[in-house]
């Protein structure tokens, strides 16, 4: 499995970074659906219980889910109920979603989005991602204003277990409070 995972890896950057391959990252991407759907007693890689592979995939594929619907408008990871080639993928998001120890690292699609090309030397854009890019951005009408429309318009997965919205305007601003200094600097 751990083979597997880099050969993933290997498969998204040579489409990421040099807009070749996407053929063959849907293939590597299919083969991690079908382990996780012969995964015996749960929604993990080695079934009920979470192990150093799913820790192994999860930044990786947190990353692709992310990148992929902004650079090329490929969509693998949907909201709840959403119809999918990756139904196993999905649950195993859903399930990693669970643990604190995930939830305390996960980040956003705009941060990854923002993160990836300095990292990478560039990201290559297809015309089919524009639309999320926009999106993503906050450049289309409604995707930054409150309230905010569920999962991006269906791009990306609410975060349901951060809490009310009430939780989520104390923590806002918690923050500005605690980086005023900053804020006005900027």
């Amino acid at each position: 499995l751990l083979r597997l995972e880099r050969t993933l890896f290997s498969a998204w950057m040579g489409w990421l970074t040099a807009g070749y391959g996407k053929d063959r990252f849907i293939d590597v991407l299919n083969e991690v659906e079908s382990e996780l759907q012969a995964s015996k007693g749960g929604d993990f890689f080695m079934g009920g219980d979470v192990t150093l592979v799913d820790f192994m995939f999860a930044p990786f594929l947190e990353r692709m889910a992310a990148s992929l619907i902004y650079f090329k408008g490929y969509q693998f990871r949907v909201t709840k109920g959403a119809k999918t080639e990756f139904p196993a993928i999905n649950k195993w998001f859903d399930a990693m979603e669970t643990l604190e120890s995930y939830q305390l690292t996960k980040s956003d699609y705009y941060t990854h989005c923002w993160d990836l090309p300095p990292q990478l030397g560039g990201c290559s854009y297809e015309k089919e991602g524009e639309p999320f890019e926009k999106a993503i951005n906050g450049e289309l009408a409604g995707s930054w204003e409150l309230p905010l429309e569920k999962d991006l318009g269906g791009i990306e997965p609410d975060w349901d277990w951060c809490g009310d919205e009430s939780s989520a305007r104390r923590e806002a601003t918690e923050r500005l409070s605690y980086n005023h200094a900053n804020i006005v600097k900027f």
